[in-house]
């Protein structure tokens, strides 16, 4: 018997108003799947990225929301600080950035931040 290793990669797009939206890919026993949420609290979106991360999977989830998975911020869009976007394969990684943007960063990173060091202390 074969068995497939999943990994979950997370696009986590935070704008400047406040919002947050999470974009989810992994192959699954040779299904891809893909799932999209936006919110409007960073450590909700924590919470999820941070499950799908370590379960490996997120096809248990609800509330896809196939309108997110369209939000592709643009250069300009990225220049003029509209939105900030930060990719994670692994707990590694967002540990990393909760480091780096706990006291610095927007307040919805923050949030985000916070929420991925409650989980790891």
């Amino acid at each position: 018997m074969t068995t497939t290793a999943t990994t979950v990669s997370a696009i986590v797009i935070f704008d400047s108003g406040g919002g947050v939206t999470v974009q989810l890919s992994c192959v699954e026993f040779g299904t891809t799947g893909t799932w999209s949420h936006y919110y409007q609290d960073g450590s909700d979106a924590a919470a999820d990225v941070s499950s799908a991360i370590a379960k490996g999977t997120f096809f248990d989830f609800d509330g896809d929301e196939p309108e997110s998975a369209e939000l592709v911020p643009t250069d300009e869009q990225l220049r003029n600080g509209g939105y900030r976007v930060s990719v994670f394969a692994s707990a590694d990684e967002l540990k990393d950035f909760a480091d780096n943007k706990f006291v610095e960063g927007w307040g919805n990173e923050r949030e985000f931040a916070r929420k991925i060091l409650a989980a790891t202390i």
